[in-house]
């Protein structure tokens, strides 16, 4: 098995000045544990964001 076999092809993204309850929310309804963060202001450029982090940083964002 590779990586691949476990990965979705498509990325899920959102941009950085979107708040953290929406973007919750977006990963619930797409059943998907992480995104990628765009940044709007630097060009483009993208930073991964997990689901575990939301919790630990704004526990109540679900």
């Amino acid at each position: 098995m590779r990586v691949r076999d476990l990965c979705t092809s498509d990325a899920i993204c959102v941009f950085e000045d979107v708040s953290v309850r929406e973007a919750a929310r977006e990963m619930r309804r797409r059943h998907v544990g992480m995104l990628v963060v765009m940044e709007r202001t630097n060009g483009p450029r993208a930073s991964p964001c997990a689901d575990r982090r939301m919790r630990a940083t704004s526990p109540r964002c679900s």
